[in-house]
């Protein structure tokens, strides 16, 4: 190595052959991948120092093994012949044999591997780089190269591929030596070089089976490590131990690359030129072991998530696990009670053990390692003092451990306080939503009650609100009160006015002690409705006091039954007709009889009230929902075409048809006074004519 370093230093200040010529390269030019000489041969990466018109490269070329190779003697070139071909594989023949110690000026193995390392580990990158690669190279091999500005330093490049040079040993470690399942653990793999140094800069490929690796690229730091962390899995085929493979794939050998060429126009004298390469990489694998710790120790308390809670109302009972050590365990959870609680009304001090009833028991939990285990909600049904007691038995651990809970200071208060919610009615129009809530064994101090209203939801059929769902549904602002012992209190919502159902959910806070119990409510479903109505007169006359008859139609009900009668307004008929009758502030008379309806839609026969007097009358509808004679609609005013006359007598009908014709309707009254009054205008006219023809007839005689 000191030899070639010397070598390499001399070349600096020295010229090389050229043509029988000695040329100094001075400058360089073109960079990267380009083509160079006579016969225009294409390189990777690298420089082309130039003087005059002469070039030689220091650049990587592919000469088909797979690597970037690198001549072993300088060529040049002034455009028209170069000094040598190419060692390509075509024309060819090419020969390409192992590199072996004496060849090249290559005396020991570790030679070699040095330049594997060099070649392979630097023939790529900056152009600058790559030619200080080929200059180490020429300078080794043929003791003269070319020298061109931006050459890195070749004895540089050559000292740290020695460094890190092969054949390589891998040695595997793992920290620490014991690993709890579910954790992590740091796989070390020291990698040492040819010299039995550490080897920087070497990747290193982990493999693990059964473990997970964090999988991000591993090279060895300047102590010859790479580290990778694997976590150990949990539950079923945690026990271990598991494999670990290191593997290092690197070349440690070179190749010599020649060929043989018959004289052509830019090689006139059929001389060839060698390279060497990069041998085919070869592996070296260590392997390793994760050994995982097969012990558990494991510690179980139980509790609730509320320290108190009203009668039906559902709480969770839960287990805190520690000690599995990763391992995989069962939980079994019980509730006791319920006890009576002490002399001072606490449940902290109630006594429990083997002869307290169990009110809920779980089937086994599975879990894996330190965790909070919840059973599934329950409902206490009965007041009194309750605990729980958890067991966790160990399923993978060696040895199999049992561990119990101490029921003592895990109690639970259920207290017997109950909310209602009852609003005034099922079915409610528009306007404020109340409801009135009424507590229950709450004792006579006063406590903080909140409520929402959630809605509108779809109802369901004949406008039922008991099977809806309130997944997703809207929920109001938090109305807030203060309930006093049992007194009801009423809470009201803001106007609604969307149709649809809705219901109440309220909380009311039970202070208990140093702590607050809420106790839950939900009030049955409420109808809110938005009924309409379309009213349209049957006829347009009647005679006093007759009644009017009319079509009324209902929607906006959900099919709720309702009843419906007819009112009429009066205004004195003006001399233009009904038509032009005035209603604003117009009378109403009496209702008719009010018509039960649960068909949505469909028009239904109504009668009015009688007509008392002789004029104009106008129909309209009210409306009564059954289930809540609060909620009434009455329509809006109906067109003026609605408009009856009443008073009339037989012989005043036909007049009247003719001023009340309704081209647009399709009664058949109206068609057939139509007709009456065409054949009357008809009759008059002809007894006018004849009445003329007589009269002229006379002057003429």
């Amino acid at each position: 190595m000191t030899r070639v370093r010397r070598g390499i230093a001399r070349a600096a200040a020295l010229t090389f052959v050229a043509t029988t010529s000695l040329v100094l390269m001075a400058t360089a030019a073109g960079a990267r991948s380009g083509t160079w000489g006579a016969a225009h041969s294409a390189y990777l990466d690298g420089l082309v120092c130039s003087a005059g018109i002469r070039t030689a490269p220091l650049a990587a070329w592919d000469f088909g093994t797979g690597a970037p190779a690198f001549l072993t003697t300088p060529v040049t070139s002034d455009g028209v012949t170069d000094s040598a071909a190419l060692p390509f594989a075509s024309p060819g023949p090419q020969d390409v044999s192992p590199v072996l110690p004496g060849d090249l000026g290559f005396t020991t193995a570790s030679d070699i591997a040095t330049y594997a390392r060099l070649l392979d580990r630097f023939g790529t990158g900056p152009a600058g780089q790559v030619a200080g690669v080929a200059r180490a190279v020429m300078v080794h091999t043929a003791t003269d190269a070319p020298d061109c500005a931006g050459t890195a330093d070749a004895a540089g490049l050559l000292d740290r591929a020695g460094a890190a040079a092969g054949p390589y040993s891998i040695a595997v470690t793992t920290t620490p030596r014991l690993v709890v399942p579910g954790t992590t653990a740091t796989i070390t793999a020291t990698v040492t070089g040819g010299s039995g140094a550490p080897a920087p800069g070497i990747p290193v490929t982990f493999a693990a089976t059964g473990l997970t690796l964090d999988g991000r690229p591993a090279v060895t730091d300047p102590a010859g490590q790479a580290h990778v962390s694997v976590t150990t899995p949990t539950g079923s085929g945690s026990s271990g131990p598991f494999d670990v493979t290191a593997s290092v794939r690197a070349p440690v050998g070179l190749v010599r690359i020649s060929t043989t060429t018959a004289p052509t126009a830019t090689d006139p004298g059929g001389a060839t030129a060698e390279a060497i390469a990069p041998a085919a990489p070869e592996t070296v694998a260590a392997h390793g072991s994760v050994a995982v710790d097969p012990s558990a120790d494991p510690t179980i308390t139980a509790g609730f998530d509320a320290g108190a809670v009203a009668v039906g109302h559902p709480v969770i009972p839960h287990a805190v696990v520690h000690g599995l050590r990763g391992h995989t365990g069962t939980v079994d959870l019980t509730v006791l009670g319920p006890v009576p609680p002490d002399a001072h009304g606490q449940c902290g001090a109630a006594t429990f053990d083997a002869s307290s009833p169990a009110a809920y028991t779980t089937d086994p939990i599975a879990t894996v390692g330190d965790r909070t285990v919840n059973g599934t909600p329950w409902t206490p049904e009965q007041p009194g003092c309750y605990a729980a007691r958890a067991v966790v038995t160990t399923v993978d651990a060696v040895p199999e451990v049992t561990a119990t809970s101490k029921a003592a200071g895990a109690a639970l208060a259920v207290i017997a306080a109950t909310l209602t919610l009852a609003p005034p009615h099922p079915v409610v129009g528009a306007g404020p939503a109340t409801v009135v809530a009424t507590a229950a064994r709450v004792g006579d101090a006063g406590h903080q009650l909140w409520a929402r209203l959630d809605g509108p939801v779809t109802p369901g059929a004949g406008g039922s609100c008991a099977t809806v769902g309130w997944s997703g549904a809207t929920r109001s602002a938090r109305i807030d009160a203060v309930a006093t012992g049992t007194q009801p209190a009423t809470l009201q919502s803001a106007p609604m006015s969307t149709p649809g159902c809705y219901r109440w959910i309220a909380t009311l806070l039970v202070d208990l002690d140093s702590t607050t119990v809420p106790v839950d409510a939900v009030s049955p479903g409420v109808l809110l409705v938005r009924p309409q109505l379309a009213v349209t007169s049957d006829r347009t006359w009647t005679v006093s006091p007759g009644a009017v008859a009319a079509h009324v139609s209902v929607t906006g009900t959900y099919g709720r039954p309702v009843h419906v009668s007819v009112q009429l307004r009066y205004a004195a008929r003006p001399d233009t007709g009904c038509r032009a009758a005035t209603w604003n502030q117009a009378p109403l008379s009496r209702p008719g009889t009010a018509y039960a309806v649960s068909a949505v839609g469909l028009p239904v026969a109504v009668e009015s009230g009688p007509t008392s007097r002789t004029g104009c009358y106008l129909p309209v509808a009210t409306l009564v929902l059954d289930a809540n004679p609060a909620v009434t609609v009455t329509s809006t005013p109906a067109p003026a075409d609605n408009a009856v006359l009443a008073g009339l007598g037989d012989q005043q009908r036909a007049a009247l048809v003719t001023y009340r014709l309704r081209p647009t309707s399709s009664s058949p009254l109206l068609v057939t006074g139509a007709v009456v009054a065409i054949v009357q205008l008809v009759v008059i006219v002809a007894i006018v004519v004849v009445a003329r023809a007589w009269h002229v007839r006379d002057e003429r005689d």
